[in-house]
């Protein structure tokens, strides 16, 4: 067995990793894979990948695309869940003042966080880039019509939404959901609701191209094990969830229900990229101010993960 070690966020929506792990289809490709959650960010679980210290990362789009842009050796290789996974959660007395909730129309919700504290993870990761796209769609500014606050991690935008230093928190899930069962907040916008962002390819799996160059066996049995977690997500979606309940033993049992029931619809039928995929992630980042070229070509290595799979068959 090979061993490898894949860094990877903690969130419920990267379910299929799980599964590939606990149901050992990655052990019958040869690989002894260690799942590591990561601790201080994506931009850290990346800069380690670059220098070597892990085989590939399970993190949101963004936080790949961006130094990718900016001349990292980085390519996504796999998605493992499509739609701008992040979702909003703010303090019940916020949102009652602003007369907002969950059915509230999604331009109202967005509105009505003009003048709010915003916490986010780190800057330019994907919480930040969800406000900024989302403000800007109805016309805010983040940085002229709102404060926005870094606040590191989930954990620390809990804490911060608890002792009322902040008026909203974004995070993918279980983060909301948590907080509505503790009583810190209530969900009000789920990413389904934005428009223009169900087919983004947010959940992603990437790699440095030294690696994938080096070791492309390697890399092809993690494609191949997703592929089959994902088969089996759709046919046993009670036992994944017990699987991916596992990952997160300190959440109440149904807190972690709630927040199962939105896994399942994100989960695509391949783990590879598509161009019509790419092309949302592209416009987002356009949206953003980005003005770099964005090359499906060399970013995703496409005809590698088809291959891959074919094997497979």
């Amino acid at each position: 067995m090979t061993p490898v070690t894949i860094v990877i966020g903690n969130t419920i929506n990267f379910a299929a990793p799980h599964v590939a792990l606990e149901k050992g289809f990655w052990k019958d490709e040869g690989l002894d894979v260690d799942l590591v959650n990561i601790q201080h960010g994506a931009p850290t679980a990346l800069a380690s990948m670059i220098q070597g210290d892990s085989f590939m990362a399970f993190t949101g789009g963004p936080s790949v695309i961006q130094p990718i842009t900016q001349g990292a050796p980085l390519q996504l290789l796999v998605t493992v869940g499509l739609g701008y996974s992040v979702e909003l959660t703010g303090r019940a007395d916020f949102l009652k003042d602003r007369g907002i909730t969950a059915d509230s129309a999604i331009e109202d919700k967005v509105r009505a966080l003009r003048g709010a504290r915003l916490g986010y993870d780190t800057p330019g990761g994907s919480m930040d880039r969800f406000y900024r796209h989302v403000l800007k769609l109805y016309g805010l500014d983040a940085d002229k019509d709102t404060t926005m606050t870094a606040l590191n991690n989930p954990q620390g935008e809990m804490a911060a939404l608890r002792q009322g230093k902040i008026d909203v928190m974004a995070g993918s899930p279980p983060v909301g959901v948590t907080a509505e069962f503790e009583g810190t907040g209530a969900l009000f916008m789920r990413p389904s609701e934005v428009p223009g962002l169900k087919d983004y390819p947010y959940l992603i799996g990437s790699t440095t191209k030294k690696q994938l160059a080096d070791q492309p066996e390697r890399f092809e049995g993690v494609i191949r094990g997703l592929q089959r977690a994902f088969e089996f997500l759709d046919s046993n979606p009670d036992e994944c969830k017990e699987i991916v309940r596992k990952s997160f033993p300190d959440m109440k049992p149904e807190a972690f229900d709630a927040a199962f029931v939105d896994v399942l619809p994100v989960i695509p039928d391949s783990p590879l990229i598509t161009e019509e995929s790419f092309d949302v992630l592209a416009d987002f980042e356009r949206g953003n101010g980005s003005t770099a070229d964005f090359d499906y070509a060399d970013i995703v290595p496409a005809d590698f993960v088809t291959k891959a799979l074919a094997k497979g068959r």
